[in-house]
């Protein structure tokens, strides 16, 4: 019974079915927290599907649910494994998979038994460890959960870098990093936390800190590329690491928590945080912490946050009034004509939408005319952000995909048709990787014949 408890305390998912409609964003900071890999990657996948920095994964299943192959789409020599010894010979039956930058992880949960693949190890390559409950990928390595004991696996080198037990259930796991280096934190359900990684990256914090996070009780934390920025129940602010995020201004430190806590957001390396008195913002100058910015910041009391990559925005749904600072810097109103707006943020630009669909604006970015033209004339799109780009799906029936970045097309009203009466029991998807390689790839598959219905290139 113990060991369920700790599995159950984890809000372990099935392999779920994906909709275009639930394009979530994720707000836990620059690094995806979820199961696929990537930086501005802000949308959830379903958990047969993930992405690394250079290729997207697809696990293909029966209409009952049973393994049937695995597609590789992207890089033109990122190993295919559909003709794996261990996948054909069922082995590995696969429901699941994850990927940190390099890796693909594929998880067997009725057998709980997990194996990856890259570029150095080309074939799948199993990982010499028993009853698998869970897994949580890294930049480079991985958390693998059995029962109540936790290994820190680098699917690069092939090693075990770390390996522990808790005592206590685990309501999150948190990393942040780059390559080459990255930190850890385990909150527990009790709102304390365990820490560990590199020193640069706030994986061994002062005997200081660690006292004074023993003392509180964490709600959640938000994290930049080198620090940790924790909430605690007070909504008050505790932040360590390696970059400037960490520093909390001492008017900051007093004001928040005394005023309610109403939105956080992290970005690359600086950290906005939204109360009724005001926003308050710290970190690194270009991405939006300079404190010359105070005094203007303090006119946003009750504001909703977003961010890019390097830059926030604050934006207020009752006069339509948004303000953009960080490495963008701009300051504009929309005519909401009675509406409210939704704001989708890609890796460096910003879309404002109203909810009936009609778009107001973008910031830093220009809709195509095409694509502009399709959400004027149609109230049933659904908006995804898949790192430095903007996908558009339109349902009349039909799915039909645009995409675009940098103000150009990628895809234009892709048309995907499903068989009738066949497939498999999820819809279509599309899926891109991360924006910072010099080569990021988009693509859209059709569900019902497992066949990709386009593979774009794109050159950053």
């Amino acid at each position: 019974m113990k060991k369920n408890k700790f599995v159950l305390a984890l809000g372990l998912m099935t392999a779920s079915s994906y909709s275009a409609g639930a394009l979530a964003q994720q707000d836990e900071g620059w690094i995806n927290q979820g199961h696929s890999y990537s930086f501005s990657n802000r949308v959830e996948m379903p958990y047969t599907a993930a992405a690394t920095d250079s290729a997207m994964a697809t696990i293909h299943q029966s209409s009952s649910g049973e393994f049937r192959s695995i597609t590789v789409s992207g890089k033109s020599d990122f190993p295919r494994v559909n003709d794996d010894y261990l996948l054909v010979n069922g082995t590995y039956q696969p429901d699941r998979i994850y990927s940190n930058k390099s890796s693909f992880i594929i998880y067997d949960s009725a057998k709980k038994i997990a194996g990856f693949w890259n570029e150095k190890n080309r074939s799948v390559t199993p990982i010499m460890l028993n009853s698998i409950d869970n897994i949580f990928p890294g930049v480079e390595s991985i958390i693998l959960m059995s029962g109540n004991k936790l290994t820190e696996f680098n699917t690069e080198t092939k090693t075990v870098m770390d390996s522990f037990s808790v005592t206590k259930p685990i309501r999150k796991i948190y990393h942040n990093g780059s390559v080459g280096a990255n930190a850890w934190v385990i909150l527990f359900d009790d709102g304390k936390v365990k820490i560990w990684g590199d020193e640069s990256f706030g994986g061994k914090p002062s005997d200081e800190l660690l006292a004074k996070l023993d003392k509180v009780s964490i709600k959640d934390i938000h994290v930049t590329e080198k620090s940790f920025i924790a909430r605690t129940d007070e909504d008050k602010i505790v932040a360590w690491g390696g970059d400037e995020a960490a520093n909390v201004p001492s008017t900051a430190q007093t004001m928040i928590g005394t005023f309610p806590v109403l939105d956080i957001q992290a970005n690359k390396s600086a950290v906005a945080v939204s109360t009724s008195f005001g926003v308050f913002a710290w970190g690194s100058s270009e991405c939006g912490g300079d404190s010359a910015l105070e005094g203007t910041l303090m006119q946003y009391g009750n504001y909703k946050l977003d961010a890019t990559d390097c830059s926030f925005i604050a934006s207020n749904n009752s006069t339509g009034h948004t303000f953009v600072w960080g490495n963008i810097n701009q300051e504009e109103s929309f005519d909401l004509n009675g509406s409210n707006f939704d704001i989708y943020a890609a890796a460096d630009s910003y879309l404002i939408r109203s909810l009936e669909g009609t778009p107001l604006g973008s910031i830093n970015d220009e809709i195509p005319a095409p694509i502009s033209s399709s959400m004027y004339a149609s109230a049933n799109e659904t908006i995804g952000v898949f790192g430095d780009s903007f996908v558009m799906v339109e349902n009349n029936g039909v799915n039909r995909y645009s995409a675009w970045k940098d103000g150009e097309a990628i895809l234009t009203n892709l048309l995907i048709t499903n068989p009738a009466g066949g497939g498999i029991s999820f819809d279509n998807y599309y899926l891109a990787t991360d924006g910072r390689s010099d080569v990021s790839y988009i693509a859209v598959y059709d569900a019902a014949t497992d066949a990709e219905g386009v593979m774009k290139s794109i050159n950053n």
